[in-house]
C-alpha cells in the first residue's frame, strides 16, 4: 500500500513536473515557489513518516518523526494557501474544471490535517492524564477510570494515523492523480476516478497495518508457562 502511493508521488514530483516546471520558468515566480516548498515539504514528510513512525528503528526514529511532521505540516498549509491563489487569480488564470478539482484535493488535504493534527493533541493530554493517574496512590480504586482514558487514548492514536494517512494518499496523492490520469488521453476521466478511488480505499488498510498486534502464538504462550513451571519447581 504505502509503495504504491509513494510511486505516484514520486512519478509526479520527480518525473512528470521538473520538465514543466523549468519549462513555465517557474521557480523565478514568487507564487510558484512559496507553492512548490509546500507541496514538496508535505509530500514527502508524508512518505518519510509514514515509513518511520515513532517506533521504528527502537523508537530512534521518534524525534525525525516529529520534527520532519511539524515542518510537513506547515509546508501543506503553505502549499494549499499558494496553490489556491494560482488556481483562481486572476480569474480564468487556469481552466475552471482543473482548478475546482486541484482546489477541492487541497481542502480534503487540510481537512485531514487539521482532523489528525486535533487527534495528536488529544492523544498527548490523555497520556499525560494517565502518566499522572498511575502515580497516584489511590489507582487501584481508579481502575476503571483509568482504563477507560487508556481506550480514549488508543482510540485518538487510531485517528491521528488514520487522517494523516489520508493525507498521505489522498491529500498528496490527488494532485499526482489528475495529472497521472492525462496520460490516458480521451479515457483521462475513467483514469482520473479509477486513481483516486483505489488511493481512497488504501487509507484504511494502511492506517491500520500501524496498529494491528499480532494475536501471541499459543504454543510459544504454553512453553513460557512449562518453563516457569520448571523453574519453580527445581
Amino acid at each position: 500500500f504505502w509503495t504504491l502511493s509513494t510511486a505516484l508521488i514520486f512519478w509526479f514530483l520527480f518525473i512528470y513536473a521538473p520538465p514543466r516546471l523549468i519549462k513555465l520558468n517557474a521557480i523565478h515566480h514568487f507564487r510558484f515557489t512559496g507553492h512548490l516548498i509546500g507541496i514538496y515539504s508535505i509530500s514527502l514528510g508524508c512518505v518519510f513518516n509514514t515509513m518511520m513512525t515513532p517506533s521504528s528503528l527502537n523508537g530512534k526514529a521518534r524525534v525525525w518523526h516529529i520534527w520532519i511532521g511539524r515542518i510537513a505540516m506547515i509546508g501543506g498549509i503553505i502549499g494549499f494557501v499558494f496553490g489556491a491563489y494560482i488556481s483562481w487569480w486572476p480569474i480564468g488564470n487556469l481552466p475552471f474544471t482543473f482548478a475546482a478539482l486541484i482546489t477541492s484535493g487541497g481542502i480534503l488535504q487540510i481537512t485531514f490535517q487539521f482532523f489528525g493534527y486535533r487527534a495528536i493533541k488529544r492523544f498527548q493530554k490523555l497520556k499525560e492524564q494517565i502518566e499522572e493517574m498511575e502515580m497516584d496512590e489511590f489507582v487501584v480504586e481508579k481502575s476503571d477510570e483509568l482504563a477507560a482514558l487508556k481506550t480514549e487514548k488508543d482510540s485518538a492514536l487510531k485517528s491521528h494515523i488514520f487522517f494523516m494517512v489520508g493525507v498521505f494518499c489522498i491529500g498528496c496523492g490527488f494532485p499526482a492523480a489528475l495529472r497521472f490520469s492525462r496520460e490516458f488521453g480521451a479515457h483521462h476521466t475513467i483514469a482520473l476516478f479509477a486513481t483516486y478511488a483505489t488511493l481512497a480505499l488504501l487509507v484504511k488498510p494502511l492506517s491500520s497495518s500501524y496498529t494491528h498486534k499480532p494475536k501471541p502464538d499459543p504454543s510459544q504462550h504454553q512453553e513460557s508457562i512449562n518453563e516457569t513451571t520448571n523453574l519453580i519447581v527445581e
